[in-house]
């Protein structure tokens, strides 16, 4: 079949004017195309489906105008798939990619060269900023994503360990994030919170103390340090990294008050040079969390100054 021109859709267009099915037509053409995907194979419904990612779909490259969008919107208001048909599409595109593995590849390659267009990333935040300056669209988004992972909480899990493998362990990608949000560039750059914001954040964080909060780790750091962790050694260890913080590299001179000495594996009672390192304030309190995260990259850190916290530790 070939691709049909943009006469040819503006001749049926015009045909078709004013003109309705009948709610047994419907049914009819309904049955019909349930009666010919009944006679395909699995491996052929599934490359029907797919068709449009091999650039064979008649559609292709049709851009739809606004009122066809608008007419698609309004005709899907209020309308939403059951978990049964989300599920059955779920695995009707899983069964796709195993049998057109190729088919995946370049859907990315499509996607990732689309998105490379600075005008494409423009329209889209556009559109993104417009549909959730609604708040009954931030509502709706928020309580999906609350179901979503009150049913899967291991969703939660893979994402910070994708973003820590695949991002925040890069120096590249720290250093982009830093400069993007530097200055005028960060959204919260010369705004204040109101009264009653203070208020609420106030009452939220008093309930996430102690116990409650996401960093409780058992009453660790009320634990206290070895003898050995005292002034002079801290100071030793602020000399040994020349008094510059190890993860963000701020001067000792430029922060409030001296660095803190971290210990890598978050042993009090294991001080030794190896095990310690400088930091500011606010990377240390950041080390306080993804605890295994920070752990490797010290470690790999102290390695390639060629001190071995492993040895020590053995």
């Amino acid at each position: 079949m070939g691709i049909i021109t943009k006469e040819t859709r503006a001749k049926i267009s015009k045909a078709l004017t004013g003109k309705h099915l009948t709610d047994e037509h419907r049914a009819n053409l309904r049955l019909g195309k349930l009666r010919y995907y009944a006679s395909l194979s699995s491996e052929e419904r599934s490359l029907k489906h797919g068709k449009h990612l091999f650039g064979t779909h008649t559609t292709l490259g049709y851009k739809f105008t606004d009122k066809q969008r608008l007419n698609v919107k309004l005709a899907h208001i209020g309308l939403r798939q059951t978990a049964e048909q989300r599920q059955k599409a779920s695995q009707t595109m899983k069964q796709y990619w195993t049998l057109h593995p190729e088919a995946k590849v370049r859907l990315g390659q499509i996607t990732k060269q689309r998105y490379e267009d600075p005008m494409t990333r423009k329209e889209q935040s556009i559109k993104s900023k417009q549909r959730y300056a609604n708040p009954e669209a931030r509502k709706l988004q928020s309580d999906r994503a609350k179901e979503i992972l009150a049913k899967r909480p291991e969703l939660i899990e893979n994402h910070q360990r994708i973003m820590r493998e695949r991002h925040y362990s890069r120096p590249e990608y720290r250093a982009k994030i830093s400069e993007q949000t530097k200055g005028n560039k960060n959204p919260f750059y010369g705004k204040t919170h109101s009264a009653e914001a203070k208020k609420k954040m106030s009452q939220i964080r008093k309930t996430k103390i102690g116990v409650l909060s996401s960093r409780w780790e058992g009453g660790l750091s009320f634990e206290p340090y070895s003898p050995e962790f005292n002034s002079a050694f801290k100071e030793s260890i602020r000399e040994r990294d020349n008094c510059t913080c190890q993860l963000c590299g701020i001067l000792e001179t430029e922060c409030f008050g001296d660095l803190s000495v971290h210990h890598i594996d978050y042993n009090k009672e294991h001080t030794v040079p190896e095990n310690c390192i400088a930091l500011c304030r606010p990377c240390n309190i950041k080390a306080n969390s993804n605890r295994q995260f920070w752990q490797d990259y010290f470690t790999s850190l102290m390695n390639s100054k060629g001190l071995n916290n492993e040895q020590e530790n053995n």
